[in-house]
């Protein structure tokens, strides 16, 4: 049985839901009101509705998202909210670029950290385990 990506999702946020739900850590109602059905090629976020918080995510390329079509807390004033969040949207591609670009600067601080402790050992003529492993 093949599965499209949209059935993917669909079966991932089930198992998702069930997993949250049955460990106790969310109820239905808790999920309900944080659940987003959207439309394909957007990613959404809940944002916490402080100015300072909602400008740096525009920022970062976030919109709030006014589309009445999208399913996600309360609609009201043009606006999706849940308490003291407030809904954003930006593109899948964007987001996929964004996701891209944290996992590469992880990578590059995660090499740096290895650098530095190899280069520390070096200078105190201390072998590391890596160096030990190699021999």
């Amino acid at each position: 049985m093949e599965v499209n990506e949209k059935e993917a999702k669909e079966i991932l946020e089930k198992v998702k839901r069930e997993a949250l739900v049955g460990k106790g850590e969310m109820t239905e109602r808790d999920l309900d009101g944080l659940e987003v059905k959207g439309k394909d090629g957007k990613h959404y976020r809940w944002l916490n509705s402080k100015g300072m918080n909602v400008d740096k995510k525009t920022i970062e390329g976030y919109k709030i998202c006014s589309d009445p079509e999208v399913k996600g807390g309360l609609f009201q004033n043009g606006t999706h909210k849940n308490g003291d969040l407030i809904l954003a949207e930006i593109s899948e591609e964007e987001f996929q670029k964004k996701v891209q670009k944290n996992r590469e600067r992880s990578r590059r601080m995660e090499r740096a950290v290895q650098e530095d402790f190899h280069e520390q050992g070096k200078k105190m003529k201390v072998e590391t385990f890596e160096e030990i492993e190699r021999r």
